[in-house]
Formats: C-alpha cells, structure tokens, sequence
C-alpha cells in the first residue's frame, strides 16, 4: 500500500466540503491529458494529430510516444495515482437499543488545496453499540464502544455517479475502505472499533485532539455549530500493533486518551439537536461523523 503520513487539516474545511464538492472523476484524472511528446519538432498532445517523428503514431491522450527516446518523461505526467490526498468527511450513523449502522465516506480528492475531489467511497455497516463508563476496559475516560461486524462492511460507490471504481483503488495499492474497513489484508481494520466519549467527559478531562494543540475541541464544536448541528462525542481509534493508522504515525499526532492507553482521537460525532437532543454517555438516534485528518 502507499505509505502516507497524516496530517492536520483544519474541520471546518473538510466539514463543508464533504457534500458540497462535486467528484471529478471521468474526466481529467490527474490533470488535462496535454503530456509533452519527446522529440524535438513540437508537441502532440490530442487525439486528432500526428506524432512528430518518423516512426509511428501517438494519437490518442493515452498511449505511449513513439520516438526514439522512449515514453515521455517529463514533470508534466501524472502521479502514480490521480488523487493526492485523502480524508474522511461525510457519513451517517445510527444507533437504535445495542445495534448500531451506518456509513463512512472516504475523499479521494485530486487537489485538496484547488478543493477538486477525484472521487468518494462510500461504505455501508452494521454492529453493535455499549455505552457507560468501564465500557472499554483499555480506556478509563472513554464511554462507550462501537463494534463493526466486519462481514458488514460493503463499497456501495457507484462509479457512475462520482463514487470510486474499487477496481482502480486497488490496482493502486490504496482501497483505504478496505484498509481501514476490514483485516483482509493482514493488518489494518482499524475503522471496526471504535471508542467513544461524551462531550462533557471530554471537556472535564481536557482530552486533547492533537498532540501540538492545533485543533481543540472547542475548534470542532463551533464548525458543527456553523452547520446547525450539535457536536456530542468523540470517536478514537486503537493503535494497535497490526493498524494501519499506527504505521503512518497516527500515535504521532493525534492526542490520546492517556499515557499508558493506545486510544487516539480520530472522529467527531454530532447531531441535529432540534431532531435529536443527546445528553451523557448514550448514543441513540442519527449522527453525523468527521474528522479532522487528512492523508498526504
């Protein structure tokens, strides 16, 4: 898989961006297709010219150029993959009695900064859900936790529609919803238990989201606050020795839930309070997770 590191992006970006980008996907990939030819007597960058040189064609935007040099080398190609760089925005949770259901979406996005997503995988799931202090044995301020049933956990993308082909992430090595969403590959599964803490606990033992203090709780309530919603949990993630997180230095940057616990934040779960008003450990209802974690 390719190794990336995560970094820190800020809430309120990937929040709003989460349903209001529309995927590129289909289109360029990666850039407008206008590669450079290699020979000396000019370019031929479309579909409809003729290639320069005098030993063949290169007409369509895909194939290889046909001089003597070889394939076209310059800084002008496109990446080993058209996306560079990837977040988890979206998504939709709900708990009713102990079983708990939902869906994550995974942004695939091909220039974060010109905010131009690649395309999003959406995965559904199911399991279960305790809440209630002691919950989690390896975490004494955490509330509850969420239990994914692996054999639940299901790409519903639909590539027609600006979702991922699960073809092309995996021909790239990076299918992060099966890295993260199952332990088909060895290792990873990290999105199958999830630790939780109401806000309140959260506020009275000052839990930290990153270790250099960059984002704060108090950052991720107002950018619910600015999409009407009400933040009421905090989501961790184990970085266990099989993670896939840890191997990226999640345990690095995130703030975790104690000195001798391997906890470390990583979602945001809010609600509609007008729809759904919360109070304590429990969940019930729909939520709406984020995170502030991007991979680059």
């Amino acid at each position: 898989m390719n190794a990336r590191r995560l970094h820190i992006l800020l809430l309120l970006l990937l929040f709003a961006l989460g349903t209001a980008c529309t995927p590129s996907r289909g289109g360029g990939r990666g850039g407008s297709g206008d590669d450079d030819d290699d020979d000396a007597t000019g370019d031929d960058d479309d579909a409809t010219g003729d290639d320069d040189d005098a030993t063949g064609d290169d007409d369509d935007a895909t194939g290889d150029d046909d001089d003597a040099t070889g394939d076209d080398d310059d800084a002008t190609d496109p990446p080993d993959v058209p996306w560079s760089a990837i977040s988890f925005t979206g998504g939709q949770l709900d708990f009713t009695g102990g079983g708990a259901s939902g869906t994550w979406v995974i942004t695939y996005w091909e220039d974060l900064d010109a905010q131009q997503v690649y395309c999003q995988q959406t995965l559904s799931w199911n399991g279960t859900a305790n809440f209630g202090v002691g919950t989690v044995s390896d975490c004494a301020n955490c509330t509850g936790l969420i239990t994914v049933n692996p054999a639940s956990v299901n790409d519903v993308s639909d590539p027609f529609d600006g979702g991922c082909d699960a073809s092309e992430l995996d021909t790239a090595e990076s299918n992060y919803g099966t890295i993260l969403g199952s332990t088909d590959l060895g290792g990873g599964g990290d999105f199958l238990s999830i630790a939780t803490m109401d806000y309140d606990t959260a506020v009275a033992t000052n839990q930290a989201l990153t270790q250099n203090g960059g984002t704060v709780l108090a950052d991720v309530a107002d950018s619910y606050g600015q999409s009407n919603l009400e933040l009421t949990h905090l989501g961790f993630l184990q970085a266990s020795s099989t993670s896939f997180l840890l191997g990226v230095g999640f345990d690095t940057v995130a703030g975790g839930t104690g000195s001798s616990e391997d906890w470390y934040y990583f979602w945001a779960f809010g609600v509609d309070p007008n729809t759904n008003p919360q109070s304590g450990a429990g969940m019930t209802g729909t939520f709406f997770p984020s995170s502030i974690w991007v991979l680059q």
